[in-house]
């Protein structure tokens, strides 16, 4: 049930508010769709066009360090010219420099230059510490300090200048101060990445190789070295090479220019990261290595450890892309981490087979469009706002509205319904004012009509039931005395069997026993002769009322003959019947009176019980009952009928 208000106010939702709505919405979000494919559109060729723009940076940069890393390789082909002319049959072994300088055995078991001179350092091993001709090399080889000191000087990012030989002897510029307790004593020069990789096995066109990164034994920390080999016809006489520290490294690294704050990093041909920013460090969980432990001893070839490989890294989403461009060698690739999008691009440097990496945050690529996309998207929040904010407004002037007028219609309508409610009380209608609705008036004058002939047609309803009461009541009159006893107000003999076969049937549906009790007063005759009819039904008034007062109130009471009563006990077995009786038969001798005075009536009894095996009626049980009554006249005592026996 819907009232008049809620149908009006659903209807204009329906109609009006509605549709209005969705279309709306439908705008909003046709307006966010369209917005979000332009600005999407907008940042891939905004991301296509600065990914270009990194690229050709980087390439900028990349050729910047590949000059330097050239100009390294040039002096480290001067040093070999110079020191391969040494070794050649022509100079036979017969230079001396312009200072000479001391040199002495250690206690240690080593032969170092004793003094600083301005120049390199020496070092000899305990192994070739006594060999003449390694002093000898050391001494006549005292003239290449100025083109190591001259090499070392022309390049920021050279660290040091140095020559080794096949039999442990070093050469270093700058002086190593007590070169004796850096180097270890036995030291194998050869057994170092620096020295082996010129050799010929690495190296057969005797160029010039770049070394991945290493620990160095001169306590100089990490570093790679630029070395070529020194060769007397076909004969390894030594190495000579340059050293750069992978601090210098990340100092030039820094010194980039990058658009958008880039950060970078190189990698080597093995795949390991040489040097890398500090941007770069804190982005991808790794601690540049530079400095070595003061005063440790390098025994041996010391490079990165395995987490400096760029198929190593921490992070998933670096590890996949970086490794996947460094193998197929591509340039640029986009990597999302920690829910940023990052600009990866890449340029080979191919002096030494280095590649350089850039990562930049492709947020700040986008600043402008990410701008844009916010402002619209605050734009289009206000919109929504207004829109809810003008929708509230003009729902509740339409609310207004739409009760003033359903008010307007319901009113008249609740006044006739008041006053319909009265008329069905009072048979009238009030008087209804005008409601100036052609529809309400015709509505009132019509339902006026309909109540005056309703009440013409009540009136004659009322006249036909008050006939129908009387002939009901009338007819309950004459079957009441039908069926009951005048003296005693309990059931005749008709009006027995009428209710008495309906419990007995029941009896028997629901397999519930059921009991007769059958008794008369002894000598009633002789009590009408001796006392007058009058007295005689008074007895059988005190009889009824003893059976009415001790008999359950289900129990079925009548006056069946002269002096003989029945009662039907449904759901009462035959025990329960027996005690009945006899209490009964108690109450009616001791209760009785006679002419104001106690009597002593006699009666005799017949308990029997219904059949409920097969069908039987109520008048066989009553002229079963009758004819144990009989045998209870003769033996003068209580007869009860049994499943085997009459007792």
């Amino acid at each position: 049930m819907i009232s008049l208000k809620q149908l009006i106010v659903g209807h204009f939702k329906k109609i009006f508010l509605i549709p209005v709505l969705t279309l709306e919405l439908a705008l909003l979000l046709m307006y966010f769709l369209v917005n979000d494919l332009v600005i999407s559109d907008a940042r891939k060729e905004l991301l296509f066009e600065r990914s270009q723009n990194v690229y050709e940076h980087l390439s900028i940069q990349a050729q910047d360090l590949n000059s330097q890393f050239l100009y390294i390789r040039q002096l480290v082909e001067l040093l070999q010219r110079q020191h391969q002319d040494y070794f050649s049959e022509d100079y036979n072994w017969h230079h001396t420099a312009k200072n000479p300088a001391e040199f002495k055995m250690t206690e240690n078991g080593v032969y170092v230059k004793a003094e600083n001179n301005s120049g390199s350092s020496v070092f000899i091993s305990q192994m070739n510490a006594r060999d003449s001709e390694a002093r000898r090399k050391a001494q006549e080889t005292e003239y290449w300090d100025a083109q190591l000191k001259y090499t070392a000087e022309q390049s920021h990012m050279v660290l040091a200048a140095y020559f080794n030989s096949y039999d442990n002897l070093n050469r270093y510029y700058p002086f190593i101060d007590d070169v004796q307790h850096q180097f270890p004593t036995d030291m194998v020069i050869s057994n170092f990445n620096f020295y082996y990789l010129a050799d010929y096995s690495h190296n057969p066109n005797r160029g010039v190789v770049w070394t991945p990164a290493y620990l160095d034994p001169a306590g100089q920390g990490w570093l790679v070295s630029a070395v070529v080999p020194i060769y007397n016809s076909n004969f390894l006489e030594g190495v000579t090479g340059v050293d750069i520290s992978l601090d210098s490294m990340v100092k030039e690294i820094e010194r980039l220019m990058l658009p958008f704050n880039g950060e970078s990093f190189l990698v080597d041909e093995q795949g390991r990261m040489i040097s890398m920013s500090s941007g770069t460090q804190n982005l991808l969980n790794l601690q540049q290595l530079s400095k070595g432990v003061e005063g440790q001893k390098v025994h041996r070839d010391t490079e990165q450890p395995e987490e400096f490989l760029i198929n190593r890294l921490p992070y998933s989403s670096f590890r996949d892309t970086i490794s996947n461009m460094f193998s197929y060698d591509e340039r640029t690739k986009f990597a999302e981490h920690d829910g940023v999008t990052y600009l990866i691009a890449s340029h080979p440097i191919s002096e030494t087979g280095w590649t350089l990496f850039s990562i930049t945050n492709a947020d700040k690529v986008l600043i402008r469009i990410n701008e844009l996309d916010k402002m619209s998207r605050e734009f289009g929040i206000m919109a929504i706002s207004l829109m809810i904010l003008f929708y509230l407004l003009f729902y509740y002037i339409v609310q207004r509205q739409s009760q003033v007028l359903s008010n307007k219609i319901a009113e008249p309508l609740g006044d006739l319904s008041n006053n319909v409610k009265s008329a069905a009380r009072a048979r009238r209608l009030q008087s209804i004012h005008s409601s100036g609705i052609e529809e309400v008036e015709d509505l009132t004058n019509n339902l006026t009509s309909m109540v005056a002939e309703l009440n013409k047609q009540a009136d004659n309803i009322n006249r036909s039931h008050q006939r129908l009461n009387e002939e009901i009541s009338y007819r309950e009159r004459l079957e009441q005395q039908v069926g009951t006893d005048e003296v005693t107000h309990l059931l005749n003999r008709r009006g027995l069997l009428q209710q008495g076969e309906i419990v007995l049937q029941q009896a028997v549906k629901m397999r519930q026993p059921m009991s007769m009790l059958l008794f008369e007063i002894s000598g009633y005759p002789q009590i009408i002769e001796q006392h007058g009819s009058q007295e005689a039904e008074q007895v059988l008034l005190q009889c009824a009322e003893c059976c009415r007062a001790l008999a359950p109130d289900h129990a079925l009471m009548a006056h069946l003959s002269t002096a003989q009563f029945v009662a039907i006990l449904p759901n009462t077995a035959r025990e329960q019947a027996i005690n009945l009786s006899r209490r009964i038969r108690s109450e009616i001798y001791l209760t009785v009176e006679l002419g104001g005075s106690a009597a002593t009536v006699s009666t005799h009894f017949a308990v029997t019980e219904a059949a409920l095996s097969h069908y039987e009626s109520l008048l066989v049980m009553i002229d079963r009952s009758q004819q144990l009554l009989e045998r209870s006249r003769r033996n003068r005592n209580l007869v009860i009928e049994t499943d085997s026996k009459t007792e």
